[in-house]
């Protein structure tokens, strides 16, 4: 018995879909977007080169701003020291490492980061790197701030004011927003530990 025309057509159709399915599915595996790790290679606050690798399998609280920033950066920063407080009290301290990444390469050297930072949780670690090493990592976050140029007009202080949470794989899983409280950002901290 041999099939008739509307079986032929319909088996055709079905291997078609399969083919376009399958054909999508791959695409998506494979494009740069799927991979949705953070990648960064800069220079730690002591000169060390670090990458993400360097902070796999930690969950990271990172922070893009500058320190001669006149009011945003210091209140986040302070906010975010609270919220590290908090937590610490909780035995959950060395579960979180802060990070500060610098979007004003040209003005923020290593010692003025070390300088920065002492004002805030001990934990903190700053990163800088060149001006494209850090707009590829900001790209990386979907942060704004770390621009390419050394244009006299270009404006550090026009840069996102978000937290970012990354996960032990390396994924941005949440943000903490300007707004929040330091007990909201400790909040959300611990609602994404295991």
């Amino acid at each position: 018995m041999t099939p008739s025309p509307a079986l032929k057509f319909g088996l055709l159709i079905a291997v078609a879909v399969t083919v376009i399915a399958a054909t999508v599915a791959f695409a998506i595996l494979h494009s740069d977007d799927f991979d949705s790790r953070v990648r960064f290679s800069l220079t730690d606050h002591t000169g060390a080169s670090v990458s993400e690798d360097t902070y796999h399998g930690q969950h990271l609280l990172v922070y893009f701003g500058f320190t001669s920033c006149p009011k945003v950066c210091p209140t986040q920063m302070a906010k975010l020291t609270r919220a590290l407080d908090e937590l610490d009290r909780e035995q959950e301290e060395e579960r979180i490492l802060p990070i500060f990444i610098t979007v004003d390469p040209d003005r923020d050297s290593a010692e003025r980061i070390v300088s920065y930072l002492a004002h805030f949780h001990p934990r903190f670690v700053g990163l800088t790197g060149s001006r494209d090493a850090l707009a590829r990592a900001a790209e990386s976050f979907k942060a704004y701030g770390a621009r390419r140029s050394s244009a006299a007009d270009d404006d550090p202080s026009r840069h996102t004011s978000v937290a970012y949470l990354v996960d032990p794989g390396g994924r941005v899983i949440t943000h903490i927003a300007s707004t929040a409280s330091a007990t909201e950002a400790a909040q959300r901290i611990r609602g994404h530990l295991p």
